[in-house]
């Protein structure tokens, strides 16, 4: 479930701070066409940029979501982006300490997100911290574990089942254990997941991302 099928599934074509807080006092508006232009420059910077703009780009869009998030600190999209972006700073880093302090950040923006969300939508937050699990070192370093990987992509399963997150990082996880036949079904079902095609640049880099651990597990398979 990306953050714009999170918005259309809880109909937030519109949300204000103060709406989402039971707040009167004045706030600045986020609506859901906001919180899909982060994802949209996000996958920009991820998928299109060259590695030096990347960085750059990431940045200033996580400085773009601060701002956002001080203005509208209970909007789980916003902090969904917050943990996407830290999360893709932490893989790209070169510095351990800087890595790892971006790690430990996104988890804390998922859970505070997780909170906030219905438990029928907490399909993408359960999904991203999975994954974080799984990929994280494990303590002492880190908070990495795989029990707690599998407990969070199997609840984002249950509530989206034929996701192309969901069952894309599933199928990663499964890779990475060595359990390659069950890896391979649940990344074809990823790629079986319809488009968005409001979003070419993420379905687009997401899709390659999924295609390349799938010949790996196939060629895993045909050994």
């Amino acid at each position: 479930m990306s953050i714009k099928r999170l918005i259309q599934s809880q109909h937030l074509a519109v949300y204000s701070c103060a709406a989402l807080m039971g707040w009167a006092s004045p706030c600045s508006a986020f609506t859901g066409e906001d919180a899909v232009a982060l994802q949209q420059q996000w996958a920009q910077a991820k998928y299109q940029a060259s590695e030096e703009k990347e960085e750059a780009a990431l940045a200033a869009l996580q400085e773009k979501i601060d701002i956002s998030l001080r203005k509208n600190p209970s909007q789980p999209e916003l902090l969904i982006m917050q943990a996407v972006v830290l999360a893709t700073k932490a893989d790209d880093t070169d510095g351990l300490v800087q890595g790892l302090s971006d790690v430990r950040a996104a988890r804390t923006s998922l859970l505070r997100a997780l909170k906030l969300l219905p438990p029928t939508e907490q399909a993408l937050a359960n999904t991203l911290l999975g994954m974080l699990y799984y990929k994280a070192p494990p303590p002492p370093l880190s908070f990495g574990n795989n029990k707690q990987a599998a407990s969070y992509l199997q609840k984002a399963l249950a509530l989206d089942p034929n996701g192309l997150e969901d069952n894309y990082y599933e199928g990663d996880y499964l890779n990475e254990q060595n359990q390659y036949q069950q890896a391979e079904l649940f990344l074809k079902r990823a790629l079986n997941a319809p488009a968005d095609p409001d979003q070419p640049a993420y379905e687009q880099g997401i899709r390659q991302e999924i295609q390349a651990v799938l010949v790996e597990v196939k060629n895993h398979n045909q050994r």
